[in-house]
């Protein structure tokens, strides 16, 4: 009897969860990749409003994250309507989305982002010590710019924002075939291209707006995937695991540390709400 009571807790806590992020997917879906004819559609934006939902019920701990929505949506774009194996166009979406979330990018997209800021201080230290981009710290650094606010949406879309839609796919084939080595092996690619013009930057703004510029029509693809084979043959798969092993701890420390603080706040915030009821009764007591 107490087993099932238990499943049916979970089985409501995980209703609860998916009522939760289909709210936030329904504010998304008009803001996923609005110009293509696919998701103009009611029937489009419901196809890939299935795909996400069925995420959260079947990963209600991991449940909804904003980024998704153009993961899946990207997905759903690359798949015939009958994929092989015999697996419908929304099924095989969904199951490669699974793939990525809990096999390629572990981590990512759970609250506390773990993986991808562990990822943007691992990149960091990438920038930091390669030979053609060492300057670029110190002078992002002067200009008050710090690279994660970029290279956070970066990894967690694998780019798909952020490169002409042939490009993406040249990404994403290397991707799916080598892991997340692939995403900072086109980080450092896209840093390459554009590191004359960050370091011509004078403001914020200005090389704010080059990071973000990157879906440029004219890009060259193949000259990109060759910066890409350039980085991935400098990157061993040693030396990048080694390197984010060191950034995982220290992120864990931080926000179990960020955990303690606020469980403190809230339990020191009755006491204080007290406090004006104390001082009022003092004063009550000496009128008496």
């Amino acid at each position: 009897a107490q087993g099932g009571a238990s499943a049916r807790q979970r089985r409501a806590r995980g209703a609860s969860v998916c009522e939760e992020a289909a709210r936030q997917i329904d504010l998304d879906l008009p803001r996923t990749f609005p110009d293509h004819a696919e998701f103009a559609t009611a029937d489009g934006r419901s196809m890939l409003r299935r795909v996400l939902c069925a995420h959260c019920a079947r990963s209600p701990k991991v449940g909804y994250t904003q980024s998704l929505n153009f993961l899946a949506a990207f997905l759903l774009l690359q798949l015939p309507a009958r994929a092989e194996g015999g697996l419908g166009r929304e099924e095989a979406a969904f199951w490669l989305l699974e793939c990525v979330i809990e096999r390629l990018l572990p981590s990512y997209f759970t609250a506390q982002l773990t993986g991808v800021i562990a990822d943007t201080r691992t990149l960091d230290a990438l920038v930091a010590s390669h030979p053609q981009l060492h300057a670029l710290p110190p002078h992002l650094e002067s200009l008050g710019l710090d690279l994660s606010l970029v290279s956070t949406q970066w990894l967690m879309l694998g780019f798909v924002t952020a490169l002409p839609s042939e490009t993406a796919l040249r990404v994403w084939d290397l991707f799916l075939s080598l892991g997340v080595r692939a995403l900072f092996a086109a980080a450092l690619a896209t840093l390459r291209l554009l590191r004359a013009t960050l370091l011509a930057a004078t403001s914020f703004e200005a090389a704010y707006k080059a990071l973000k510029a990157l879906h440029e029509p004219a890009l060259d693809c193949d000259a990109f995937v060759r910066l890409m084979m350039e980085e991935l043959a400098a990157l061993s798969p040693e030396r990048l695991c080694e390197l984010r092993s060191a950034h995982v701890p220290a992120v864990l420390r931080e926000q179990a540390e960020r955990e303690r603080a606020r469980s403190a706040s809230r339990a020191a915030a009755p006491a204080r709400r007290r406090l004006p009821l104390l001082t009022a009764a003092r004063l009550r007591l000496r009128t008496l």
